[in-house]
């Protein structure tokens, strides 16, 4: 059985039901983020190991992991919760940087990012310099949302400079949770990570 593409989960499926396989486990990243994958999976008799459907509704959109994070009490970077206007974009990074500045931060940027993207697409980096072209960046990030992503939000963050990216694998049966470390995934190219030093060692 020959699959095009790992990520079409339509044909993964298939191929599963020739086979006779009944267990879909899809790791971690795109599949394993997709509520569209676990919906089509479950309608077709395979078993989904992974994330529930809740869990997944909630993790797969920025904002709405930073609003449960945020009722959980767990810290996120400062920057908004809800997606962002693009006829208030403009002044809201402007008043980020400004706040950025009283800080005594050094060099003020914003992250605009998609809400819903993965794989560090529809990240830009804001800064004093192309604040005047925001409009036009935050346009052809919403084409791009809506094109691969199917949902146009963007939201803002502060830009951290040199920060350590620590990712950790946990695994449960819905009873019981254990993890398997920490993973350093700070070599990225696009905000994208391509190689994983584990365990993640101090810096």
């Amino acid at each position: 059985v020959i699959v095009r593409s790992y990520e079409d989960y339509r044909e993964i499926v298939e191929a599963f039901q020739e086979l006779g396989v009944t267990h879909f486990a899809p790791g971690y990243g795109h599949l394993a983020e997709s509520r569209a994958a676990h919906g089509h999976v479950i309608t077709k008799k395979v078993q989904w190991i992974g994330p529930s459907e809740d869990f997944l509704s909630t993790a797969s959109s920025k904002h709405r992991a930073k609003t449960a994070a945020r009722r959980n009490k767990i810290p996120i970077i400062p920057g908004t919760v809800d997606p962002v206007a693009r006829e208030n974009v403009k002044r809201r990074t402007r008043n980020m940087l400004e706040k950025q500045k009283d800080d005594n931060i050094e060099n003020p940027a914003i992250m605009l990012k998609l809400a819903d993207s993965g794989r560090g697409a529809g990240h830009h980096v804001i800064t004093y310099r192309n604040l005047a072209d925001i409009e036009n960046i935050f346009d052809a990030t919403e084409r791009m949302g809506k094109k691969y992503f199917g949902s146009r939000e963007v939201i803002l963050e502060r830009f951290i400079r040199n920060g350590i990216h620590i990712e950790v694998n946990i695994f449960s049966d819905g009873k019981d949770y254990i993890h398997l470390g920490t993973r350093n995934c700070t070599i990225q190219r696009q905000f994208q990570k391509f190689i994983e030093l584990s365990p993640a060692l101090a810096p």
